[in-house]
């Protein structure tokens, strides 16, 4: 995997550099695309990196996998709109 800073606010940066990359590039489907959505979803997690790591298990014929991800997307939105 690449060498990424400590820093949190960095590592982020970096992360969301890599993941526009390959975006741009429509490498969606690659494992590098998903290891970096999980890095950042364990940075920091939103509903859309969720939502997009969802998609490239969906794409990637993973739908037991990609269910989970669709759920924790709408569990986190349902919080955002209570809290």
């Amino acid at each position: 995997m690449l060498t990424l800073p400590q820093a949190k606010d960095e590592k982020s940066a970096k992360v969301q550099a890599y993941i526009k990359l390959l975006d741009q590039k429509n490498c969606q489907t690659t494992e590098t695309y998903a290891r970096l959505m999980d890095t950042l979803i364990l940075i920091e997690p939103s509903a859309e990196a969720y939502f997009l790591t969802g998609k490239y298990y969906y794409e990637n014929a993973n739908e037991t996998k990609s269910l989970q991800y669709f759920e924790k997307r709408l569990n986190l939105k349902v919080r955002c709109k209570q809290g």
